[in-house]
């Protein structure tokens, strides 16, 4: 059961064999979408100034870390190439961004796991919502679980 198959028919047998189950649906889900964890705001701030380092290999290094982080450290990397940055900051930066904005594969798996929940609407289900919502604000993951829920308040 794969919630990342890149063949839709795949990912959507897997959506409907959770959506068959939901006690064990929520288990699962549960263990494998924590919520977004909120990163260390002094190791952001390092890393991307790390990116603009005369050594290449402590940007490598921090543009490494950073990519760990993209999804919930975006709007943060938005600021960071305001202004007036050199170029070597602007081109990792950018790179980094432009990996977040693929849509990939890890993404595409929490999209359809939050389809999933949200089809189940049980009272374990909302309250995954509810924990993936309450997450780190910037992150992706956050953003589309309060949606989700915001969603489904405005159908009722």
């Amino acid at each position: 059961m794969e919630l990342a198959d890149t063949e839709a028919k795949g990912a959507f047998a897997a959506m409907k064999t959770l959506r068959a189950t939901p006690e064990s649906a929520v288990s699962i889900l549960r263990q494998r979408l924590p919520p977004a964890a909120v990163p260390d705001a002094k190791r952001v701030q390092r890393g991307i100034a790390e990116l603009d380092s005369d050594s290449f290999a402590v940007r490598e290094r921090a543009t490494k870390q950073l990519a760990e982080l993209q999804e919930v450290i975006e709007q943060l990397l938005r600021q960071a190439i305001r202004g007036r940055p050199s170029l070597e900051l602007r081109r990792r930066v950018e790179g980094l961004l432009e990996n977040l904005s693929a849509e990939s594969l890890e993404r595409l798996r929490m999209s359809r796991a939050l389809e999933v929940l949200e089809w189940l609407d049980t009272p374990e289900a909302r309250r995954l919502l509810d924990e993936l919502a309450h997450g780190a604000p910037s992150a992706w993951l956050t953003r589309e679980a309060t949606a989700a829920l915001e969603r489904r308040t405005a159908h009722y």
